[in-house]
């Protein structure tokens, strides 16, 4: 998508959590539960991640969200007392990122630019990351973007990336019924099998690791089928979150996400 799709998405996305209805009020009482928790699923299985390859609590490294939509996951970061910079085209993403940021009483720092012209020196960062960005792109610009993404990250750092994995079957089935039916909002979407060719076309010397998680974080996909029915993807949603909660070691396997961690050495 272009920065103006985007706009439009967050916009519609936004308008779902809205209120008056009572789609709206379940949508409501759902955000308090999530925010109680630690965030939906997706954020708590990301931040696992980001943990992990930060190796233990951020606190006190530099990360950058290249292409940071809402900042969910960036704002459970920063109150880890991480110094999270916020990276996105969209002014919208970064309207809706600085009232996330606002609820919790944090600031945001905030930059509004091209994620394949980084108005950052070299080695700025300790990780640089984003989630869902890179599938929105061909091959070329995924190299224009990892590119950048690299020369931000000091030695020694990390840049993490968590895109739809291409043998999550069971949420490329949901994306296919969606697209067929006409409920696919986000536009140009290809998972990734891996962005091992990408990173060697960049530099052969990069260390990359790569693994999936997340089977039942798939479902989510099955949300695009009911949106139009605000009362019915509440429901859904909540059911959605319960049993990601409940069954939450099922989502160490393989399913929804690709995670591509790439070092540099240099």
């Amino acid at each position: 998508m272009v920065s103006g799709n985007w706009d439009s998405e967050w916009k519609r996305q936004q308008g779902e959590k809205g209120g008056g209805s009572r789609g709206g009020a379940l949508a409501g009482l759902l955000a308090g539960v999530k925010g109680a928790i630690g965030g939906s699923a997706l954020t708590r299985g990301c931040c696992s991640v980001l943990r992990r390859e930060a190796g233990g609590a951020p606190t006190g490294l530099s990360m950058l969200e290249a292409g940071c939509g809402t900042s969910n996951i960036a704002v459970v970061m920063a109150g880890e007392k991480a110094r999270c910079f916020q990276f996105d085209i969209s002014d919208t993403a970064l309207e809706i990122s600085k009232e996330t940021f606002r609820k919790v009483s944090l600031e945001a720092c905030l930059i509004k630019g091209d994620l394949f012209r980084m108005p950052f020196e070299d080695a700025s960062f300790d990780i640089v990351w984003n989630v869902g960005v890179l599938e929105h792109f061909p091959k070329d610009l995924q190299d224009s973007a990892l590119r950048e993404m690299v020369r931000v990250c000091r030695p020694k750092g990390r840049v993490v990336t968590f895109n739809p994995y291409a043998r999550g079957y069971i949420y490329r089935a949901g994306k296919w019924l969606a697209e067929k039916t006409g409920r696919w909002t986000i536009g140009y979407e290809v998972p990734v099998k891996t962005l091992r060719p990408n990173l060697k076309r960049i530099d052969p010397a990069l260390k990359v690791h790569e693994y999936s998680f997340g089977f039942l974080l798939q479902f989510l996909v099955f949300k695009h089928l009911i949106r139009k029915n605000r009362a019915a993807l509440a429901v859904y949603s909540a059911l959605y979150e319960a049993v990601n909660l409940v069954l939450a070691p099922l989502n160490r396997l393989p399913g929804f996400l690709l995670v591509t961690v790439i070092e540099r050495e240099r």
